[in-house]
């Protein structure tokens, strides 16, 4: 949306002068701050598109896309005071609300067993150490029922079909080293 009102802006800014009771007109500066800040919006509203857009979202594309705009929005380098305050503020909440779900059972196991993410799409390799012995811990368990004759049913864990994005750019780097 800021980036559409960037598009508009001076075709906004000439019906604002041509109204008679229009609200005052942004000023230089205001314009400068929002362009400042759509770059670091920017990788929100991919996450946004891309856990909203796909058919069947699968939960192990969660914790590399949480990485992959948080990646983003560290590397950005707003030039006004204003840009640097929202990306802190980013930041913070991307630890306080988003990280959490790197420890989470499901989204962890999910991010584990899918082949194009493993380990490298964690923050904290401990949180994936921790998910990988939680699987394997399971998988103990279920070897140890099948040699006792207990049956056990297979549950199939689709992969992430989602179109190329920024987001993934991080993992794609990361996967090279």
């Amino acid at each position: 949306m800021l980036r559409h009102l960037l598009e508009v802006k001076t075709s906004l800014t000439l019906a604002l002068t041509c109204l008679p009771r229009s609200p005052p007109a942004l000023t230089n500066r205001q314009w400068e701050i929002l362009e400042d800040c759509i770059p670091l919006l920017n990788p929100l509203e991919e996450l946004n598109t891309e856990l909203s857009s796909d058919k069947y979202v699968t939960s192990s594309v969660i914790i590399p896309l949480i990485m992959g705009a948080q990646h983003l929005v560290m590397n950005s380098k707003p030039a006004a005071t204003v840009g640097e305050r929202l990306k802190e503020v980013l930041l913070e909440n991307f630890s306080k609300r988003l990280s959490p779900y790197e420890k989470q059972v499901i989204p962890s196991s999910a991010t584990i067993l899918d082949p194009q993410f493993k380990k490298i799409a964690f923050g904290l390799e401990e949180n994936a150490s921790e998910a990988y012995n939680r699987i394997q811990d399971e998988a103990d368990a279920l070897h140890l029922r099948e040699n006792v004759g207990v049956s056990t049913s297979e549950e199939e864990i689709p992969t992430s079909t989602s179109k190329e994005s920024s987001l993934w750019s991080f993992f794609k780097k990361k996967n090279c080293r």
